[in-house]
């Protein structure tokens, strides 16, 4: 509880400097000037695209716990919506707990499992950010020390997901294991043995070819969808950026909320944004109005479902700040609405 506490104070404080630095030699009134450029249809258009990408999220969340039960949307749908509700209410994405335990309350699918099925979500997320971040990097033309630790930041994800799509193969795994019993007492190694195996129950989506496939076209759209929201707003608000420019704001977006943060991401959502806009020669003021537009469209949607669902749906909603606090992390990843 303490380590989580601690989290939550490192990750306000990330959150008041970021969000220094963005408020930093700003005019408010030109801030305000460009949030009014944005019409109407445009954004309702971008609110659309942010509601349809939550939605795919549901249906993809399905898929990676098919193996383990095959659950409806009128199951799926109230959770994963009342799970990203606390993901952007919750500091130090404490929130990203709620998902597991709203899942175990209500079905038959047990926490590690489900939690294994995040983390799996999450891993395919971040390598559809590398392949974008990839995509990126040679035309940003950045100075050689960050384009190398940008390339040291791929590399390093590349290795990490590998490793633990590898450990859900059950024949890796088991050798894997048969080193840790030759260093660890009997007792220790059966535990471990047991927790992993649950946990990566959770990942048997990946046993599957015709499934994964089916998991990165889903992928695919709901990260086209986040592009298609970020484009549509750069056209109304009078900015010539076109898709170079809202890939990289997309990424570095979800990297900045990947940090630590504060409740609703705020101070680490918009200080990204002006960073990555500032790459193509967007003036602070209007980079600042934009990232402010966009993160309270992202948040309407994502409070306005989750609270739909707490109210009309009959979910045991158990889940609390002092239950997060006291639960292991699933570990950060891009997530947030059209972002993730």
């Amino acid at each position: 509880m303490t380590k989580n506490l601690l989290k939550i104070i490192i990750s306000i404080a990330v959150s008041v400097i970021a969000g220094y630095l963005a408020l930093r030699n700003v005019q408010l009134n030109d801030v305000i000037a460009g949030i009014r450029k944005a019409d109407s249809i445009s954004v309702a258009i971008v609110l659309f695209l942010i509601f349809g990408a939550q939605l795919l999220r549901s249906f993809r969340w399905g898929l990676l716990l098919e193996p383990l039960e095959s659950l409806s949307q009128r199951l799926l749908l109230p959770i994963t919506s009342i799970g990203f509700l606390f993901i952007w209410i919750l500091p130090a994405r404490l929130g990203e707990v709620a998902r597991p335990y709203l899942l175990q309350q209500n079905s038959k699918v047990g926490l590690s499992p489900a939690m294994g099925s995040i983390v799996l979500e999450r891993l395919i997320d971040s390598t559809f950010l590398v392949l974008l971040l990839t995509i990126c990097l040679p035309a940003l033309r950045l100075p050689g020390l960050i384009l190398s630790a940008f390339k040291g930041f791929v590399f390093i994800l590349l290795a990490v997901v590998l490793l633990v799509l590898l450990g859900s193969l059950p024949n890796f795994r088991k050798r894997v294991f048969q080193v840790f019993f030759k260093v660890l007492p009997p007792a220790w190694s059966k535990f471990l043995t047991r927790i992993a195996d649950t946990f990566y129950s959770g990942m048997q989506a990946v046993m599957s070819f015709k499934r994964l496939l089916a998991i990165f076209a889903l992928t695919s759209i709901i990260w086209g969808a986040a592009l298609g929201s970020f484009l549509v707003l750069f056209h109304s608000m009078d900015l010539k950026l076109g898709l170079l420019a809202a890939t990289t704001v997309l990424v570095l977006t979800c990297l900045g909320i990947a940090l630590p943060a504060a409740p609703g991401f705020i101070g680490n959502y918009h200080y990204a944004c002006i960073v990555a806009m500032g790459l193509f020669g967007v003036a602070k003021d209007t980079a600042l109005a934009y990232a402010i537009l966009m993160h309270f469209l992202v948040i309407l949607i994502l409070v306005a479902m989750g609270l739909f669902f707490i109210n009309v749906s009959k979910l045991k909603v158990s889940f609390s700040l002092r239950s997060a606090i006291d639960s292991p992390s699933t570990g950060s990843g891009p997530s947030g609405g059209q972002q993730d």
